[in-house]
């Protein structure tokens, strides 16, 4: 009885693997990619412009 718990227990203790930490990377890199890309665009964008306006 005390070897049957045991297996459940193993069975209901899922581990994450390095699989699991590569599929969660590149999913936050792909929604972070375009609104930091965007972001980072605006910044230049408004430097070039105050360069252009007062230089």
């Amino acid at each position: 009885m005390f070897r049957l718990k045991r297996e459940s227990e193993k069975k209901d203790d899922i581990k994450p693997d390095w699989k699991d930490f590569i599929a969660i990377t590149i999913a936050v890199y792909e929604i972070l990619l375009l609104p930091i890309l965007l972001i980072v665009l605006a910044i230049a964008g408004f430097v070039i412009l105050f360069y252009l306006i007062f230089g």
